[in-house]
């Protein structure tokens, strides 16, 4: 197929391209601004590839490797037997249904808001020949055992409907049943013989949220339909889960009412890359921060809430503020968003452009002033802005240059020294504020320069947000020293290293670890003087600087053999190590984060590498990728270093590959496939958190 995302020539220094709102994979992705519903995500790059990967073999026949393995896959997730791939969260619930009513007469009992009684087209009715009890929930959120105990039958009597199914729906409208609740109307139902079934369209929002886990929830429940086309961003499908002879009798069903697809792998595949990028990889979560900056937007300028915010779900109250609904949802068309009233459902793929619009139309029409003669809608939806928390960059901006000419990537800057300091603070007192030196080895696009300045300032209010967000909270404070001395910059001698400086971190840059640069070389003797003088100074090390350190402890950085690059977004599959570092339970086996490298550390260091470490020193490799075995290493008070990107977010991502497509370092299709993942939720707060836990001494009990 041809190219369906490439580059355009804007300008010389933007990553840009063409956008057609139907093509896979466009950049500028109509969903970016499309409150309407979940429903709207467009499939990305990643599920078309599956698409084109996946088996294509028959399915109604259960001979299709990838759907059968999807299958699996969920049931696995969920903790139940078997899993059956239905083409909607409708076809689930009503294939659910009929599976479980086989003798009238029988009523099911539903939450009179749900999705079944509103919006199956009567289906319990014509498909399983029930009669729906539809329940007012008196909380006004989510059904209660005493709401289903007052109007369930329970009898013999031959002129009642005896309740044989109640349908529960976690997520509704954006309210999560807590676990409790429903563990009490499982136990109840169980009881009394009443089947259990869920609409899980949007469990994954629970699950995010952490009210529970999936089998948790899943395990009070005989079936369970799970969508992946909403929130998940699957063009297609949800899976049904139960028993063995649930999901048999279940197939026929689906069978029956035209559900059996043949080659069915190309519908699988792409929701197998849904729910392990999206769910798993962690994208809910800032979709559930998101809705709550838009209610918090809302609230601060007088509005009010219909309902609290839990899951991805904003229910504004437009009547109480005197909002006439089609203006308000003309009001968001002029300022390039699709609405649909009160109602806004955030989901991964709205972009920072889309909530920016919002402060203005929130504005707009609760204070009555008119924002658009304020430019800010542009013409597709770009990575979140930084909130600047350091109060003095490290270079002014008449200090930036053009591209220096002896590497295009940088340009000529002033440069900071660290300052002096009075006393000295020891790690091991654990301080309310550690102070760290970034020695810059890299330039970041001048776009990015004139809004950030440099990778110093990105990472130092990055880590600022860390510690702000940790409990406790953990102070720092940043220094940067620009040391590419090719471009005008200076390595610091040891000794000019205040005593007060508490932590090294060595950024990224596109020069060669591997390389015998006079600068580099001397670079990795500062290094080892200082990892020799200054025993009290951690390090750490991203990308480059992941390299560099392990290069001086004497661990081998050459280029991958067949010149591949590991490019954006990226899983990491931890060690036991890496999952205490990062403080995730037992059960998470992966986090996720932006890359950009074509060289990458072949052994981790060790004793027998360097006499810098001494004998019997535990070095541990905290994580590895498919691309990459030592994806980071730490030893204990001593190092900790990531190959990934902890600081990127989608700008940096599309500026940095648009440098390195213009110096012909990274092929043009490459990048595209690279920028198509630039916005895709990682976890950089998270392991911007556990460095600074490292930095103020709070890893004594890693070992």
């Amino acid at each position: 197929m041809g190219e369906l995302l490439h580059y355009t020539a804007r300008s010389s220094r933007s990553l840009s391209f063409e956008h057609n709102g139907s093509a896979w994979g466009s950049e500028k992705n109509p969903a970016a601004f499309d409150f309407r519903s979940d429903v709207h995500t467009t499939p990305t790059m990643s599920m078309l590839k599956a698409i084109q990967e996946c088996s294509l073999l028959d399915d109604v026949t259960m001979e299709d490797p990838t759907t059968l393995s999807l299958e699996r896959f969920v049931a696995d997730l969920t903790g139940k037997e078997e899993g059956l791939l239905v083409l909607s969260g409708t076809m689930g619930n009503q294939v659910a249904f009929r599976a479980h009513l086989s003798t009238p007469p029988h009523a099911v009992i539903v939450d009179r808001r749900g999705h079944i009684v509103n919006y199956e087209a009567g289906g319990v009715a014509t498909l399983s020949q029930a009669m729906v009890q539809a329940l007012d929930a008196k909380n006004g959120r989510y059904l209660t055992l005493e709401d289903i105990k007052k109007w369930a039958v329970i009898s013999d009597d031959v002129h009642a409907c005896p309740t044989r199914l109640i349908s529960l729906e976690n997520t509704l409208n954006g309210a999560i049943m807590p676990l409790s609740e429903v563990k009490r109307i499982c136990g109840w139902a169980r009881e009394n013989g009443i089947t259990m079934h869920l609409d899980g369209a949007r469990l994954w929002e629970a699950v995010a949220a952490g009210a529970g886990t999936l089998k948790e929830f899943c395990a009070e429940f005989d079936s369970i339909s799970l969508c992946i086309s909403k929130g998940l961003g699957a063009p297609i499908g949800s899976v049904l889960v139960g028993t063995k002879a649930f999901i048999k009798r279940s197939r026929w069903i689906r069978k029956s009412i035209g559900g059996g697809l043949r080659q069915a792998g190309v519908v699988a595949a792409p929701m197998r890359v849904a729910i392990e990028e999206t769910f798993l990889g962690g994208k809910l979560e800032q979709s559930h921060k998101n809705a709550k900056r838009i209610a918090k937007m809302w609230t601060d300028l007088g509005g009010t809430l219909q309902y609290p915010v839990d899951t991805n779900m904003v229910w504004l109250d437009l009547e109480a503020a005197g909002v006439c609904l089609n203006n308000f949802i003309e009001l968001a068309e002029k300022y390039g968003l699709r609405v649909r009233g009160g109602r806004f459902v955030v989901h991964y793929q709205i972009g920072e452009e889309a909530i920016a619009a919002l402060q203005k139309i929130f504005t707009e029409v609760l204070t009555g002033k008119d924002c658009r003669s304020t430019s800010f809608i542009t013409k597709g939806p770009a990575g979140p802005s930084i909130q600047r928390s350091i109060s003095t960059s490290s270079r002014p901006a008449s200090a930036r240059g053009p591209p220096s000419p002896a590497r295009q990537f940088h340009s000529t800057t002033a440069k900071m020294v660290p300052p002096i300091a009075q006393s000295r603070t020891l790690l091991s007192s654990h301080p309310e504020k550690v102070r760290m030196l970034v020695l810059e080895t890299d330039e970041t696009h001048p776009d990015s320069q004139e809004e950030t300045s440099s990778f110093g300032v990105v990472l130092g209010e990055l880590l600022k947000k860390a510690g702000d967000e940790h409990d406790p909270s953990l102070g720092i404070e940043t220094a940067m020293q620009y040391v590419v001395e090719p471009d005008g910059g200076v390595i610091p001698k040891p000794e000019e290293i205040s005593e007060d400086i508490h932590a090294i971190l060595i950024t990224g840059s596109c020069w060669d670890a591997h390389g015998d640069d006079p600068w580099i070389l001397k670079l990795m003797q500062f290094i080892r003087d200082v990892w020799i003088n200054r025993p009290d100074i951690r390090f750490t090390g991203i990308c480059f600087g992941h390299q560099i350190l392990c290069r001086t402890l004497g661990a081998t950085v050459k280029p991958q053999k067949n010149g591949e690059w590991e490019l954006s977004h990226q899983p990491i599959y931890l060690s036991n190590i890496g999952r205490e570092l990062f403080d995730l339970p037992a059960t998470e086996s992966k986090i996720h984060l932006h890359q950009m490298h074509l060289d990458h550390v072949v052994n981790p260091p060790s004793p027998d590498t360097t006499d810098l470490i001494p004998k019997g020193t535990k070095v541990h490799v905290w994580g590895t990728s498919e691309h990459t075995g030592v994806q980071g290493v730490y030893i204990q008070k001593r190092l900790f270093t990531t190959q990934g990107h902890m600081e990127f977010d989608e700008k940096l991502v599309k500026r940095q590959l648009q440098m390195r497509v213009d110096s012909g370092s990274v092929d043009k299709k490459d990048a595209n496939g690279a920028a198509e993942r630039a916005d895709w939720m990682h976890d950089g707060l998270l392991v911007a958190k556990a460095v600074l836990r490292f930095f103020h001494g709070d890893d004594d009990k890693y070992s």
